[in-house]
């Protein structure tokens, strides 16, 4: 069985979650400086990364909640099998005995995996949030504003 790496939410979860924030503007209003040139896509541009911004980090708190979970699980079958007074003692003196560089060097690794799961979870999304994107485009109202 494959480890859950986004505490059991789903491919679809994760689209509706996108959805709900990208469709709360449906009027957009598109200021342009004195000194800078037409962006017609600026103010729906920032909308989005704003809604992309937000998927993301749902995605690394969800990564982050199913480790926590899956700690807890380790933690409570250690307990459940007996091994709670002994083994668990080890553990905690393998901890302890951690050097602040073999600290770093173990968040750091687990920083990285968690980046990366997350990156390859918003790579898998990817293709479903720009076809949403495109048709959120074609319904939305961008107003047009000079200062």
């Amino acid at each position: 069985m494959e480890m859950d790496k986004f505490n059991g939410v789903t491919d679809s979860e994760f689209i509706e979650y996108f959805k709900i924030d990208l469709h709360s503007r449906m009027e957009i209003i598109n200021y342009t400086y004195p000194h800078e040139l037409l962006d017609e896509d600026g103010g729906f541009g920032e909308h989005v990364q704003r809604c992309v911004g937000l998927l993301k980090d749902y995605i690394i708190i969800c990564h982050r909640e199913a480790k926590a979970a899956r700690r807890r699980q380790q933690k409570e079958a250690l307990e459940n099998d007996g091994a709670s007074g002994k083994e668990m003692e080890y553990q905690k003196m393998e901890m302890a005995q951690e050097t602040p560089e073999e600290k770093i060097n173990r968040l750091e690794i687990e920083r990285n995996e968690e980046m990366e799961d997350s990156a390859a979870k918003y790579r898998e999304l990817s293709g479903e949030i720009n076809s949403l994107i495109d048709g959120h485009r074609e319904k939305v109202k961008i107003i047009y504003v000079d200062l």
